[in-house]
C-alpha cells in the first residue's frame, strides 16, 4: 500500500509564496542599507594611497548567499509539492542572482579604474605663411568670451 501526499491547496501555495517574496525583500533591503551604512562610515578613498582600493567582496558574499539560500528553499518546496512558492523563489533567486552579479561587477569597476589619459601638450597656433607674427597679447574678458562662444560654435571664426 503507497501513501500519496496530500496535495497542497493552491490559495495556501500562493500566500505562502507572497509571504516568502516579501520576507527575502525586507531581507535583501536590510542587507543593502547595512553594507550602504558600512562603506558610508569606512570612508571608501584614502587621499594617502594614490593606488585604487581593493575591491570589497563583502557585499557580494552576503548577496550570494542569500540568493543560494533562495535556491535552496525553490528547491525544497518544488520537491514538496509547492510549486507556485517555488516558482516565486526561483523568481526571487534569478532578482538576485542579477544584483549580485551588477554588485561585482559595481565593486570590480571601482577596484579597477580606468587609467587616466596621458595630458597632451597645446601647441601655439600656427601663422599663415606671409603674415607678422607678432606676441600675443592677453585676451580681455570680452575676448574670453568671444573666442570660447567661437570654439563652441555658436560664433563663426573671423579670419
Amino acid at each position: 500500500m503507497t501513501t500519496s501526499r496530500r496535495p497542497v491547496r493552491t490559495g495556501v501555495d500562493i500566500a505562502t509564496a507572497v509571504v516568502f517574496l516579501v520576507l527575502e525583500c525586507v531581507l535583501a533591503f536590510a542587507a543593502a542599507v547595512f553594507l550602504a551604512a558600512r562603506k558610508l562610515g569606512a570612508g571608501r578613498l584614502d587621499p594617502a594611497t594614490p593606488d585604487p582600493p581593493p575591491m570589497d567582496w563583502v557585499p557580494v558574499i552576503v548577496f550570494g548567499v542569500v540568493t543560494g539560500a533562495a535556491l535552496l528553499l525553490a528547491v525544497a518546496m518544488l520537491r514538496g509539492g509547492w510549486v507556485w512558492t517555488a516558482g516565486g523563489q526561483f523568481l526571487a533567486m534569478g532578482l538576485l542572482g542579477l544584483a549580485t552579479l551588477l554588485i561585482a561587477a559595481e565593486e570590480w569597476t571601482y577596484a579597477h579604474p580606468d587609467p587616466e589619459p596621458a595630458p597632451t601638450p597645446i601647441s601655439a597656433p600656427a601663422s599663415t605663411p606671409g603674415s607678422p607674427s607678432a606676441p600675443a597679447s592677453a585676451p580681455t574678458a570680452s575676448d574670453r568670451g568671444s573666442s570660447l562662444l567661437a570654439m563652441s560654435g555658436a560664433l563663426p571664426v573671423r579670419p
